[in-house]
């Protein structure tokens, strides 16, 4: 069961929740993300040569189909190997001499596969590996990660591609919006707190302080869009604060579990127009409708539109929640001091 926001906007609740390849390997490229540091081998492909003694490492085997296999993982050393170390590799396999496939014990799911892609790590993870393709297989799961020119270009799970440039744009707009729209880091404290449209200071009440931010993809909705969450630790205890989002029609739409859409921001920022213009409350309900229907991004503006009934004559401004100002434009070219609807 999911919860409505209060206050802020948001309900709280617990979570009780093979280095070279007989043959040349390319040379070593971009700075790696969210990976541990590589070694001067780091930009080669798994090896698989034999090894002497001394190394402590067993002999790679071959099979009758001639594939090499390394079994001895515990005394195998690689750049790529501390990403499988919780994830319970046990052997590494070569159908081909530059082609590793790596086996693990434990299963990898869909959502961790896109995660791992969002937050850098499978591009550090090919990094690592010297930018040669690679397979990952679980006990019911197979994960392809493909390059080419020192990129990621492919990855596929169970045989099936994954849509990488959709999810990046989608993940980096509900990002962007995000933290445009509903949340802001304090900069003495370090702390994140919920933006309330008009305030620009943050809580006093370590209660609506958070210890750090995250988004990530959570998953693939039986209607065909990708679902994203978004979770904040509270600082002064267990509870985590969460919302949903999903990118639609080129916006980011925000929700709680049931479904509902999160507005209460565009609630403040109409209660604010009204109040800064002088409208009273039996006023703005007869003679005029005030909404604020959206906020845009880039832009980051909230867009009001205000319709004098009699007339049927609609008029659209902007709020800049972080200055505090209307606008006639999305440029913030023409502040707007009052207004003159005659």
């Amino acid at each position: 069961m999911k919860y409505a926001l209060s206050a802020y906007g948001i309900v709280l609740f617990l979570i009780l929740q093979a280095t070279t390849a007989c043959g040349e390997s390319e040379p070593s490229g971009s700075a790696q993300v969210n990976g541990p540091n590589t070694a001067s081998h780091a930009a080669n492909p798994v090896q698989h040569s034999l090894q002497t003694p001394s190394t402590g490492q067993q002999e790679p085997k071959k099979s009758a189909a001639s594939a090499v296999i390394i079994s001895d993982v515990d005394h195998w050393d690689h750049p790529i190997k501390p990403y499988f170390i919780d994830r319970g590799l046990s052997k590494i396999v070569f159908p081909t001499k530059e082609y590793p496939v790596f086996y693990m014990r434990y299963d990898w799911n869909l959502t961790e596969v896109i995660n791992d892609y969002l937050n850098g790590t499978t591009e550090a993870m090919l990094k690592a590996n010297g930018y040669w393709d690679f397979e990952i297989r679980t006990p019911h799961h197979q994960i392809a990660v493909k390059a080419h020119e020192r990129k990621l270009t492919r990855l596929s799970y169970d045989g099936q591609d994954q849509n990488l440039e959709q999810l990046r744009k989608e993940y980096n707009l509900i990002d962007a919006a995000t933290n445009a729209r509903w949340i802001k880091k304090d900069k003495k404290t370090g702390y994140f707190y919920w933006r309330s449209p008009g305030s620009t200071s943050a809580p006093s009440n370590p209660d609506d302080l958070y210890l750090n931010y995250v988004l990530s993809f959570s998953e693939k909705n039986k209607n065909g869009w990708n679902e994203y969450v978004i979770e904040m630790p509270r600082s002064s205890d267990t509870v985590v604060a969460r919302l949903y989002a999903k990118a639609e029609n080129g916006a980011a739409v925000f929700y709680v579990e049931t479904g509902e859409n999160l507005a209460w921001d565009l609630q403040q920022v109409r209660g604010l127009f009204a109040k800064r213009f002088g409208f009273k409350s039996s006023e703005a309900g007869t003679k005029y409708n005030i909404t604020c229907d959206a906020f845009l991004m880039p832009e980051g503006l909230y867009r009001i539109r205000l319709t004098q009934k009699s007339a049927e004559q609609e008029n659209i401004f902007y709020y800049d929640g972080n200055r505090n100002q209307y606008y006639k434009d999305t440029k913030r070219q023409s502040l707007l001091k009052k207004l003159d609807l005659s």
